[in-house]
This record gives structure tokens, C-alpha cells and sequence, in this order.
């Protein structure tokens, strides 16, 4: 789930573990913080944890069925073994998808074909392809 607070209330008690991955946004690490990392003295010690524990793909987990309250023993970090390339789906929808939906159909996008709402600057994107 992306959003801290998407689960309700009711629900949050019940989860066993929690993997929190990077999060830039201040606003959402107290989220976190508020609702699912209480153990932590301190707003700024999560943090400090959450950095350390979440860079380079990695994540910080916390366990609310430890038996004990000692921060080591609910607080672990993460990281997942990297596998090879692997498409989820059957054989047969991945090649309708290939005939019916390839982004070179689409047609370019001309902004002199619309019509001028108010004069401002012009702004012009540069897109580029993965």
C-alpha cells in the first residue's frame, strides 16, 4: 500500500509486519511514524533508522507480534534477493497486448492545434523512452 493511512484503523491492528520502503515526504514519514512505528522514542530516531534501513532498495520491517518491547527485537531491515526478468499473465495476453496496444500508434500530440486559453510562457517538454 502506498498511502500510510489507507488502511483503516480497525485493520492496522491486525497486521503481523510492516515493510516500509524509502520515503522522501516528511508529511508521510509522521504517517508512518504515528501509526505504525510508535515504538520509536522519537519522530527524528525513526528517521535516522528509516534512512539507514531503506537505502539501496532495502526496507525497514517491523514486527508487531514480538513478545518483547525492546526496539531490537521489533525493528529489522530487509533486503530481497534479485531474480531474473519474469512477466505475470499467460503467454496468449502478453501477445494481444503486443498486437493491440503498441505506443507507436499514438497519435503525437501538436500543441498548435489547440486553442490559445491565455497568453504565458511556452513550455516544451522533452520526453525520452526507458
Amino acid at each position: 500500500m502506498q498511502y500510510p493511512l489507507g488502511i483503516p484503523p480497525t485493520l492496522r491492528t491486525n497486521i503481523d509486519y510492516v515493510f516500509i520502503l524509502r520515503e522522501p515526504y516528511i508529511a508521510n514519514r509522521k504517517r508512518i511514524y504515528e501509526n505504525y512505528a510508535g515504538m520509536f522514542p522519537t519522530f527524528e530516531s525513526f528517521c535516522q533508522v528509516m534512512d539507514q534501513c531503506t537505502e539501496n532498495y532495502e526496507c525497514l520491517v517491523i514486527n508487531n507480534n514480538a513478545k518483547s518491547n525492546k526496539l531490537h527485537e521489533q525493528v529489522f531491515w530487509y533486503k530481497a534477493d534479485a531474480h531474473n526478468d519474469f512477466k505475470l499473465g499467460s503467454k496468449e495476453f502478453w501477445e494481444l497486448s503486443k498486437d493491440i496496444n503498441s505506443d507507436e500508434e499514438d497519435e503525437k500530440y501538436d500543441p498548435n492545434n489547440t486553442k490559445k486559453r491565455g497568453q504565458g510562457p511556452k513550455i516544451s517538454v522533452k520526453k525520452t523512452k526507458w
